[in-house]
């Protein structure tokens, strides 16, 4: 018969909820450690530091081995070619081996394991709600290491699929560049960015951020903005249906515009664009619903990150010339618009 009475019980297996727990048995008490995870190490072990750490170590060997750097220190290995399923299982294989040594570190000190989420509903009382030790428990002190997960925004589900959390992130799925192969949804042609990519990408961007430096960042792009909701503005006179989504100025935002311009009109500039000036606008995400007639009427251009002055008259000229060879009503001086908020910015 299982014992239900400790001298401590600990709520969460994380670093601290596990270091706790094997000290305090060491000190003499009888302790009870409980988890929700089937296996110890809670956020840090199972899906945080470990193995984003095991992911990053093994991208940085590939990383080495690819661009050349061993073959500089006279380590020559040829062809290097990366095995995604074998660093993921490695990286799988790391975790396993500590939440293992955790678990033997628990029976060597004779520390009872309970699996389940806890609830205290007392002084000395615990409950498990859940679990396959699911009951009422009594300790003489309770120790709460219950640790972190991920948070979401009112509204928003992480699913793990569409929007991912730090744990989803460190699964195969999110790494995964086969659903770009055959996509079957436009966002598959963006899943996912592969480890190393991702590291030289961050690595150069952080450069440019530290030279450019924040206060002139934001500036830039609020100077970027304004620019294209001017022309923007300009383009839904004289007839033109081309509108700003956010109406109030003060709630929009400094990194992305979006627009709507309505159906046939909207396909056929975005066409008229890829096909003829070689510039792609983005559609409108998340919108309208997806039965909405009106759906793809909407559509944005990006200007954050290092997008400059030039890039953005550039994109404005294209978009006139769209307008103007698609016979789309739109008012006139749109480009003179968007020219003098640039060249009055400081």
């Amino acid at each position: 018969m299982q014992n239900n009475s400790f001298d401590l019980i600990i709520i969460g297996a994380g670093p601290g909820g596990y270091v706790g727990a094997i000290r305090a048995s060491q000190l003499g008490m009888n302790v009870a450690c409980i988890e929700k995870r089937p296996t110890l190490g809670g956020t840090c072990l199972n899906v945080g530091c470990i193995p984003s750490k095991a992911l990053l170590n093994a991208s940085e060997h590939f990383a080495s081995a690819a661009s050349g750097t061993l073959g500089k220190l006279g380590i020559s290995l040829g062809s290097v070619a990366l095995d995604l399923k074998q660093m993921m299982q490695s990286k799988s294989d790391i975790v396993d081996t500590l939440t293992g040594g955790i678990d033997f570190l628990f029976k060597k000190n004779k520390i009872t394991r309970l699996e389940g989420s806890a609830t205290i509903t007392g002084a000395g009382s615990v409950t498990i709600v859940d679990g396959k030790d699911k009951g009422d428990y009594k300790a003489g002190k309770i120790m709460i290491a219950t640790g972190s997960h991920p948070s979401s925004l009112p509204g928003i589900t992480i699913d793990e699929n569409h929007i991912v959390s730090s744990t989803g992130a460190l699964s195969l799925a999110y790494w995964d560049w086969a659903p770009r192969v055959a996509p079957q949804l436009f966002y598959e042609y963006f899943c996912g960015t592969a480890p190393t990519h991702h590291l030289f990408g961050l690595r150069i961007a952080l450069d440019m951020l530290k030279a450019e430096g924040l206060p002139h960042i934001w500036a830039r792009h609020e100077t970027l903005a304004q620019a294209i909701w001017s022309a923007v503005d300009i383009w839904g006179q004289a007839g033109g249906t081309m509108a700003l989504n956010i109406a109030d100025p003060a709630q929009r935002s400094h990194a992305v515009t979006a627009m709507h311009l309505g159906v046939p009109a909207t396909q056929n500039l975005r066409q008229w664009l890829e096909q003829n000036a070689g510039v792609t606008v983005g559609i409108g995400l998340g919108m309208s619903t997806p039965t909405d007639p009106d759906g793809k009427g909407f559509f944005r251009f990006g200007h954050m990150g290092h997008v400059n002055a030039q890039m953005i008259m550039a994109l404005l000229g294209s978009v006139e010339a769209g307008l103007c060879a698609l016979s789309l009503p739109h008012g006139a001086g749109a480009l003179e618009a968007a020219a003098r908020v640039i060249g009055s910015a400081r």
